[in-house]
């Protein structure tokens, strides 16, 4: 199949159509045997850009309508398997040709109507057959459009619009040409696709003139003349400078018409010239290789014909002689191998023994720090002896975690934490429990309980104990961090953040709570304090701290982030559950959103509490 294939992409790109068309048939065959519906639809959509191709060759339009059919049929059943293989990116290019093959067709009904005049035709109303091609055209375009949307693929979205719309200009929709090649130059001019501006500006020329507007199509006409000049687009400024020559003489300005169409006739000329120079470029290059192939193939004959009896002596010989090596050889090579091997094995089963060994030693260490981790981390104990309704779902991404909840009561104030440490696995749990350490410090010990200056106190140990200075290349690990301080006697909640927010739920809506952009690291803004913000909180109120591990993990449909905005949604939506159920509803949608495809990215810790 593949040599085919290759074979027909080689053949396409040298112009030789008929060869291509010839391999690519023969792969479709192969395809077809094999029963995969990919290859057969890659397949056919060579064939049917083959049959477009094929008909620039031909001079008859009723030939050029019976290839156009014939690469519809082709682009139509590639658009089908596409569609069965749930390939989008292939189905819009699918509807991409067939859309480009019905405009073809009915350019070829204007050239069999009105001939050289076809394009003059153009400015009056097409006849029915005509105009529902053209139609057809536009239904497909917005098909392959609504996909490339899907795909956020913007540079085939700019020039879908540019295409709708020129085919409104076509169907004489003014209004709607306008809106969607408006829309193809914006992107356009964002990703600074200069042959697609080319296009657009034109279309927009086009669309103006049409509706009587000769110096609004006068301006992008030029704009476009400056671009395709610049980008040495010669087919454009071909058909820029012939638009402009019938813009001035609508304009009634002889002169500038007259210097545009010469322009026009020039660049028409010198393509005409390079075309018909590379064509007997082409006729040349193939009758020489021919020539020489032939004169090779008559050398190597009769050298042949001189050496075939030698040759046959000497190859008796040499295959009685070599018949002797090749088996002594064989045999020793054998005996050789089967030493080596032996050898191979014996060293292989010891290294995977040692690497067993050390794999086992080294994951049984990480097993101990685990447990010392769950150690340092507040028990359920704690948690439910002062929280009534409450949750925490923790999950680290490998055995230990860089992720880390903490809870304390002072005073009868409890402090709640929900950080996010930089890395996990091993590294971030030394962070993690290094965290820990300075939390109780700060607040157990030296009794700060306000939530900022919590915040501000452990960025400064941070900082120290990390040696953070500022310097390039310097290692910036930190911590993000949501920070709560909660007074249930006066229903009061104290919260600063690092990053990471904080969300109420309250009468089905939530609140969001944003942190200050700066983790509690060193930070180009580290000598600003953290915001405290003071909450007065409700009967029934819900809040929730958490990590970026939840949002940020791939999967779904389209293996996307699952996305902070859907997390608020889903917390509002599962509000109504006691905190233990929200918990499980929330596994259970990170595991659904996961799939059997998505591994966890990172470790996950969200707090959840009711009051």
């Amino acid at each position: 199949y593949l040599a085919h294939y290759n074979l027909g992409r080689v053949h396409y790109r040298q112009g030789n159509y008929q060869l291509a068309l010839e391999q690519f048939q023969n792969s479709l065959v192969i395809a077809e045997r094999l029963n995969h519906h990919y290859y057969i639809a890659i397949a056919c959509n060579e064939i049917g850009m083959v049959y477009e191709n094929l008909s620039q060759s031909v001079l008859s339009v009723d030939d050029n309508k019976v290839l156009f059919e014939k690469a519809l049929e082709y682009h139509e059943r590639a658009l089908n398997l596409f569609m069965q293989e749930e390939n989008l990116a292939m189905a819009a290019r699918s509807l991409n040709n067939i859309a480009n093959t019905n405009s073809r067709l009915a350019i070829n009904s204007l050239v069999a109507k009105y001939g050289e005049a076809w394009e003059d035709s153009l400015y009056k109303v097409p006849s029915g057959e005509i105009l529902h091609t053209f139609s057809k055209a536009i239904d497909y375009y917005n098909k392959a459009l609504d996909i490339f949307e899907r795909l956020d693929n913007e540079i085939e979205i700019a020039k879908v619009n540019i295409n709708i719309g020129s085919h409104y200009n076509w169907v004489r929709n003014w209004t709607q040409a306008q809106s969607f090649i408006d829309k193809g130059l914006v992107i356009a001019r964002k990703l600074k696709s200069q042959q697609d501006i080319s296009n657009a500006l034109f279309a927009l020329a086009e669309t103006h003139f049409r509706r009587g507007n000769l110096q609004l199509a006068e301006r992008y006409l030029l704009e476009g003349v400056s671009i395709a000049e610049e980008q040495d687009l010669k087919p454009d400024l071909r058909y820029y400078y012939n638009k402009l020559s019938v813009v001035y003489e609508h304009l009634k300005d002889m002169n500038k018409a007259l210097v545009y169409f010469k322009k026009s006739t020039q660049i028409k000329d010198q393509l005409f010239s390079e075309k018909s120079q590379k064509a007997i470029t082409e006729m040349q290059t193939k009758y020489e290789t021919e020539k020489k192939e032939q004169e090779i193939k008559l050398l190597s004959n009769e050298k042949a014909l001189l050496h075939s009896e030698n040759q046959r002596q000497r190859l008796i010989i040499f295959i009685t002689i070599g018949g002797l090596l090749v088996i002594l050889a064989f045999a020793g090579l054998l005996v050789n191998m089967i030493r080596q091997k032996q050898r191979a094995n014996k060293i292989l089963e010891e290294k995977n023994a040692l690497i067993s060994h050390q794999k086992q030693e080294i994951t049984d260490s990480i097993r101990y720090a685990s447990r010392i981790q769950k150690a340092i981390l507040p028990s359920e104990t704690l948690l439910s002896s002062t929280l009534k309704e409450h949750f925490v779902l923790f999950l680290p991404r490998d055995i230990v975690s860089g992720d880390f909840y903490w809870f304390t009561v002072k005073d009868q104030k409890m402090v709640l934490v929900a950080a996010d440490c930089t890395g996990h696995g091993v590294p971030g749990a030394f962070m993690s429990m290094l965290g820990v350490s300075f939390l109780y410090e700060i607040v157990n010990k030296e009794g700060i309980m306000q939530p900022a200056q919590i915040l501000n106190k452990l960025r400064d140990l941070v900082k120290v104990t990390l040696s953070q200075t500022g310097k390039l290349n310097e290692q910036k690990d930190g911590m993000d961090i949501s920070l709560s301080m909660l007074d249930l006697e006066n229903m009061r909640l104290e919260w600063a953040g690092a990053y990471n927010p904080l969300i109420i739920v309250r009468n089905g809506e939530f609140i969001e709570f944003k942190a200050d952009k700066m983790p509690v690291a060193i930070h180009i803004n580290d000598t600003n304090p953290f915001t405290n913000h003071e909450i007065d909180l409700q009967s029934g109120d819900s809040f929730y701290m958490f990590s970026d591990g939840f949002p940020d993990q791939f999967g779904g449909e389209y293996g996307k982030k699952f996305m902070t905005k859907k997390l608020k949604e889903l917390f509002v939506e599962i509000n109504h559950l006691s905190m233990a159920e929200q918990k499980e509803a929330l596994l259970n949608a990170h595991l659904q959103w996961r799939g059997d495809e998505y591994e966890q990215i990172d470790d996950i810790v969200i707090f959840g509490v009711r009051v």
